[in-house]
């Protein structure tokens, strides 16, 4: 009979309180975690001043009234223009700030025989206090202090505009 006892205490701690006590120490650690803040979305770039990048080869880059598409996966995400000026890329969210590397669209770059190896960078800050409807950001080119950065602001479109429901 203590060797039936044995083996149901033995079993009931690793089936039932060995599982107890990793939940309860997953939720522990879970606590400090913080989600990063959602940028997913249809935007519409509204440039500030110039409203256009002109690259190293002479060419210029229209960015007004453009609109892109973020695809967010936690910290990560993927930018899709709706312009094929841009090529997609993807970039990261830290804290309320947005980072992306792009490319000119090899179509566009053939076209106007600029390098494709010119970077532009998007770095934007997601204006939180509102309700993280708004970025105000920067797009600069890689390599080229000489050329001007063009000040922007994005503000998401609606979901329902975005799915075309009025």
């Amino acid at each position: 009979m203590k060797r039936k006892s044995l083996n149901f205490a033995v079993g009931y701690l690793i089936l039932v309180a060995l599982p107890v006590l990793v939940f309860v120490g997953v939720l522990r650690s879970g606590r400090t975690l913080v989600a990063p803040v959602s940028v997913g979305g249809l935007w519409r770039i509204q440039a500030n001043g110039e409203n256009v990048v002109v690259l190293p080869c002479g060419e210029p880059l229209v960015v007004a009234d453009s609109n892109f598409t973020i695809l967010q996966s936690g910290k990560n995400f993927t930018l899709n223009f709706d312009r094929s000026v841009m090529s997609s890329t993807s970039g990261t969210v830290e804290g309320t700030i947005i980072r992306a590397t792009i490319l000119p669209a090899a179509k566009w770059a053939k076209g106007t025989r600029c390098d494709l190896a010119r970077v532009l960078t998007l770095t934007a800050t997601v204006d939180s206090r509102v309700n993280a409807h708004f970025l105000a950001g920067v797009l600069s080119v890689g390599d080229c202090p000489a050329c001007a950065l063009v000040h922007f602001r994005a503000v998401r479109e609606e979901q329902a505009k975005a799915s075309g429901v009025n």
